[in-house]
């Protein structure tokens, strides 16, 4: 329809946006001939593009990375103009606003002011002035105390740490081994997903100590060598140093050192990938005579692989179905078996939806989220019995006293007083009501089950008022 396409070409006029910004940034600083332009090509075309402009939740990330490089535009200037700085500050709050992402960018700042004092350009050749780099801390603390005060912490609250559970000093091993899964993901982006939380590398069952998986030390040796080399070649190869800092830097607030909802995706690439793209060009551009064929090469496969993983965020149809892909991606993805069963839901289509829990629940039979829909399908279609059994299953599995979990023993309820368990069908409920965030269909059944069969009057007025007021206002 209208709409979705107008989101998506907001989007891609911001990506375009950004695009322009990095090319001229690129110009500000570098040396060296056809650098700002392929550079600014590579990224425009590359694959991490495909999450944050086809995903319109994502447009956080365009509106991060767009005002991030407006505040480093507005730092240059500051250099020989100390009235823009101001400026800068309130790009720099703009693009916390947008996407916490965005914290980074004092230090992409910095290396952009060291890249441009090394060059020759009268513009840029005063020196750097650290003082500078305070300011950044008003719009920091501003958003910290913002966030504060909306959400009551500062970091991520609720997320899983299953997978990030790994003992000691191993947690720092799966950072590193992260950082560089993204680099090899920028280089060859082969293999992009919707969902990396079923990815084998990063599993928990795999973690719990470092030894039982070989891969994540040896990702992380990856990244500290990457690292090395760049220190070790800055001035022989600056724009390559330049590319691995811009590159490591920017995924700092998403390296799992302090864990946050997503294991990987492909939208966090989409900062880096500015760097990386700066750093790519001048190696390819070093390559002479064959630099040229090689560039057209690069970009043609980029914007190839950038169109088949837009389609991917089409809808939640693709966006699932991309996940389970048997070739490349997770089919032992619950999840997304769970989220294809509800798209499927939705539209009415019960043998599809059927299809869905049965293939995820092959994969992992103990996924509740699966085991409570297929089990509410089930009732829904009047196999009471096999509802009963999977709906047990689930509730039965240990888990979190959350609205997952209460959600799961209201539809085992609903069962068991179809089947005139009704005394079973209340303790059942008496363990939902427990759960939280609080679940108001659970109070109210409640309710209505001890005022009407089970004779306890004041229970179930008392249970009956808070789930009018757990509903709120009408």
């Amino acid at each position: 329809g209208r709409v979705p396409a107008g989101f998506r070409l907001t989007n891609v006029l911001l990506h375009l946006a950004t695009g322009v910004c990095l090319w001229l940034l690129l110009r500000r600083i570098a040396d060296r001939p056809w650098l700002p332009e392929v550079a600014g090509l590579l990224f425009l075309f590359h694959p991490a593009s495909a999450e944050p402009v086809g995903w319109i939740v994502a447009r956080g990330d365009l509106l991060s990375a767009l005002f991030g490089l407006l505040a480093i535009h507005a730092h240059l200037s500051g250099r020989t103009r100390p009235a823009v700085l101001p400026l800068a500050v309130l790009a720099y709050f703009a693009a916390l606003s947008a996407k916490l992402s965005a914290a980074p960018f004092p230090l992409l700042a910095f290396l952009c002011e060291r890249r441009a004092a090394a060059t020759k350009a009268p513009a840029t050749s005063s020196p750097v002035r650290l003082w500078r780099y305070g300011l950044y801390l008003l719009p920091l603390v501003a958003y910290g105390f913002l966030r504060f005060k909306a959400l009551g912490t500062l970091f991520p609250s609720g997320v899983s740490r299953t997978w990030h559970d790994p003992p000691e000093i191993a947690a720092l091993f799966v950072s590193g081994a992260l950082l560089f899964r993204y680099v090899l993901l920028f280089l060859v982006p082969a293999g992009m997903c919707t969902d990396y939380s079923a990815d084998p590398v990063f599993s928990s069952r795999l973690l719990t100590t470092v030894a039982e998986n070989p891969a994540v030390p040896l990702l992380a040796a990856g990244t500290v060598a990457l690292l090395a080399a760049a220190v070790l070649l800055r001035r022989r190869a600056p724009w390559f140093a330049f590319g691995v800092f811009w590159f490591l830097a920017a995924l700092l607030t998403v390296s799992q050192v302090v864990p946050i909802g997503a294991v990987m995706a492909d939208r966090f690439l989409y900062l880096p990938a500015a760097g990386g793209a700066a750093a790519l060009a001048a190696g390819l551009l070093s390559l002479r005579r064959s630099g040229g064929p090689a560039i057209v090469v690069v970009l043609a496969c980029f914007a190839a692989v950038t169109f088949v993983r837009e389609a991917a965020w089409r809808d939640d149809r693709s966006m699932n179905e991309d996940v389970v892909r048997r070739e490349t991606n997770y089919p032992a993805n619950a999840n997304a078996w769970n989220r294809l069963g509800l798209h499927y839901r939705e539209r009415g289509d019960v043998a599809k939806e059927e299809e869905c829990y049965v293939t995820g629940l092959s994969h992992d039979g103990d996924d509740r989220w699966l085991l409570k829909n297929w089990g509410a399908l089930l009732a829904e279609r009047g196999s009471l019995r096999e509802a009963r059994l999977v709906l047990t299953r689930a509730f039965t599995k240990r888990q979190p006293a959350d609205r997952q979990k209460a959600a799961i023993a209201f539809n085992l309820a609903v069962v068991l007083i179809a089947e005139g368990e009704k005394a079973g069908a209340a303790l059942v409920l008496e363990e939902a009501v427990l759960c939280r965030p609080p679940l108001p269909l659970a109070f109210e059944r409640l309710g209505r089950l001890y005022l009407e069969d089970l004779d306890r009057p004041e229970r179930g007025r008392e249970l009956l008022d808070a789930a009018r007021r757990l509903a709120g206002p009408r």
